[in-house]
């Protein structure tokens, strides 16, 4: 018998099946051996399980995963859903779990198997949407030639992880970007057509259903770039509404520029944060924020001086030297 009729948890996330009860004759000469079958066909693909709290390497007896337990009658079993390569898959959905209970009694001659009638438990695994992966590198600017381009280098280096690759049975939705937010002193206010300038609590309509705010905290300077479409989301709310307010963002974002402080060769930078939403199965998860700063190094460019020299004589021209 099994603790648990019904089970659900957390993507990424150890499940607790529960307490597996095996029911067997008493083991009065301390013979028999407990094992929990698991029908390979039941669950997804890089499942990995756990005896009481402890990662089991199973054996495969034709159809199953024979999980061993030793003289343990009423062991706990886990799963985890991670990919073959042992990374976490990012898995949520529905899968029906069959397992049963098999005991070995070993006599003088050879081990008899015994196996009870297969038990199914439905499981449900909901969504927990992912932080996003930055990949933005150092950039250099040169000092002087006005604001940098950086919104687009920026927006190249949000990743998404894939969390819809694991077989049938996975949310077949990808995440998306659910806002992106740019900080930096307030001496480096970052402009741009769809930079506010304040006051702090502004918000201006950028491209689509995109929404710039500005808001002022403590001498930084916050832009959060979000979507309606986002943050009123529901179950309902379909993939391709998501994707394209994930490109209203994105295409806001590319119009940032960052201002370079004139006569400056030392590094200056812009925090970067990102959210990102994860909906299946009726569960709307928003991850929570994660950041990465991204440094500019200024290249500090000679300034011009201009020298000016008169020769003697009349008639004589002036002649300038550029430094």
């Amino acid at each position: 018998t099994v603790g648990n009729s019904t089970v659900s948890g957390l993507e990424d996330t150890r499940v607790d099946i529960g307490t597996i009860e095996i029911d067997a004759p008493v083991d009065i000469d301390g013979s028999q051996n407990y094992f929990i079958d698991i029908s390979i066909d039941s669950v997804p693909n890089g499942t990995v399980f756990f005896i009481n709290g402890t990662e089991v390497n199973p054996l495969i007896e034709g159809e199953w995963f024979r999980l061993p337990s030793g003289s343990e009658s009423a062991p706990t079993l886990e799963l985890l859903i991670r990919d073959p390569d042992g990374s976490d898959s990012h898995f949520s959905g529905e899968f029906n779990l069959t397992l049963r209970a098999t005991v070995s009694d070993e006599t003088e001659d050879d081990t008899v198997f015994s196996s009870s009638i297969p038990l199914e438990i439905p499981v449900t695994i909901d969504p927990v949407a992912d932080c996003i992966e930055f990949s933005i590198p150092e950039v250099w600017v040169d000092e002087d030639l006005g604001p940098a381009d950086v919104g687009s280098n920026i927006s190249s280096g949000l990743l998404l992880i894939d969390d819809s690759s694991s077989g049938e049975t996975n949310n077949q939705r990808n995440e998306t970007i659910g806002s992106v937010t740019l900080s930096a002193p307030e001496n480096q206010i970052l402009t741009g057509i769809y930079a506010p300038t304040g006051p702090s609590g502004t918000q201006i309509n950028a491209v689509g259903s995109a929404i710039v705010t500005y808001t002022l905290v403590n001498n930084i300077a916050f832009y959060t770039i979000s979507s309606p479409v986002v943050d009123n989301a529901t179950a309902a709310t379909s993939q391709e509404d998501l994707e394209d307010a994930m490109s209203d963002i994105l295409a806001t974002l590319e119009t940032f520029q960052y201002p370079v402080i004139e006569d400056s060769d030392v590094e200056q930078y812009v925090n970067v944060s990102a959210t990102t939403i994860d909906i299946n199965q009726g569960i709307v998860s928003i991850s929570e924020s994660c950041s990465q700063l991204v440094d500019f190094v200024v290249r500090a460019i000679a300034d011009v001086s201009m020298v000016q020299t008169t020769l003697q004589g009349a008639g004589t021209p002036t002649i300038f030297f550029a430094f």
